[in-house]
């Protein structure tokens, strides 16, 4: 008899899937020398996928809609990031949709909206589509010295509202889909030796910029860099900034802010997923905390489950663990010319000598 998987959807609709959804792929298992190949792992980890993925009613936006009184085009700026690109809602045509846009660094924000539209292409043609996926991107607006592109408008729950109103299974639901797509990522990477050239430039870069203050933290970095050099790397295709704030929680998980690292490689989604625990990302970037208590009671589970996911991805793909503790601290180190509050400055720090 087919087996069937059933997608709950947070208007208590659901849709019956069939294994022939996931037979695609099924030739391409094998197994050597009694382990399993990557092709294998991500196989299995497709078939045991949580496909009941179940949000609860009533969702919480994370961002405001502005009140359109009919008018065609009118917006409200949400926030200024770190790159210097702003993000607003706008209504047109009776749509609500997300404009990006910036005049700081054009080339840089239509680089990331290739890649956001090349992933979404991508991901519709595996089975990760049933829980992952990418707001659309309608338009994009180019001049020589500014780029914009309107996408969908998601309305979502945050990581902070989960953490603070879910329960743990939830939370488990959320890693494991996570491991999903790293492992997806890891899967279709190339294995190649490593050259430290990139990251080194990266750090000298940083110390350029905070005028070689920090040359104590950056220095060992790239002795270690340099060490790791010719050691099996993996290099392809990566979101580049994976941390929950840049994921949405509705009827799918919507990722969203994608980057261009100065190396492509699901390594530094890895990274990413650390800074995200290691500092609770999340919770310094949300501007409403409700119940500190709960978060905080959240995130402790959310890291022992996410460092047991690291720990799962070293070994499902044979991942040298120097090179995962390299990338965590490169992730850090790369927050402290973005960083003006004192207190955090100091907590950055405290995490990159912890490293050391």
């Amino acid at each position: 008899m087919e087996k069937q998987w059933v997608v709950e959807e947070s208007n208590h609709q659901s849709m019956t899937l069939h294994s022939k959804h996931f037979m695609f792929t099924a030739h391409h298992s094998r197994t050597i020398q009694g382990k399993h190949s990557k092709q294998e792992c991500f196989l299995n980890t497709i078939s045991l996928i949580h496909l009941i993925y179940k949000i609860s009613s009533g969702s919480t936006t994370i961002t405001k809609k502005s009140k359109s009184n009919g008018q065609k085009g009118r917006s409200k700026t949400l926030l200024n990031g770190y790159s210097g690109f702003k993000i607003k809602t706008q209504k047109i045509n009776n749509r609500m949709l997300f404009t990006k846009s910036t005049t700081n660094n054009p080339k840089r924000l239509q680089r990331q909206c290739i890649k956001q539209q090349q992933f979404r292409e991508r991901i519709h043609s595996t089975p990760l589509h049933y829980i992952f996926d990418v707001p659309k991107v309608y338009n994009t607006h180019q001049t020589p010295t500014s780029f914009s592109f309107e996408m969908q408008y998601i309305n979502a729950h945050s990581i902070i509202s989960i953490l603070e109103k879910r329960s743990i299974t939830k939370i488990q639901s959320i890693v494991n889909n996570i491991f999903h797509l790293l492992d997806y990522f890891f899967s279709i990477s190339e294995t190649r030796p490593f050259n430290p050239q990139q990251l080194q430039t990266k750090l000298a870069e940083i110390n350029k910029k905070t005028h070689q203050k920090y040359h104590y933290l950056t220095d060992p970095t790239y002795t270690l860099s340099q060490s790791l050099k010719g050691e099996l790397f993996h290099q392809g295709f990566c979101h580049g900034d994976l941390t929950l704030s840049n994921m949405l929680f509705s009827d799918k998980i919507y990722l969203i802010d994608w980057h261009d690292p100065f190396l492509e490689s699901p390594i530094q989604d890895v990274g990413k997923i650390y800074q995200e625990i290691s500092l609770k990302w999340s919770y310094l970037m949300s501007p409403e905390i409700r119940d500190q208590t709960k978060a905080f009671i959240g995130y402790d589970h959310l890291s022992k489950l996410m460092n047991n996911m690291i720990s799962k991805l070293i070994v499902c793909h044979n991942i040298n663990p120097k090179i995962i503790h390299l990338f965590k601290l490169m992730t850090i180190i790369r927050l402290l010319p973005y960083t003006t509050n004192e207190h955090m400055k100091k907590i950055i720090i405290s995490k990159i000598e912890e490293l050391l």
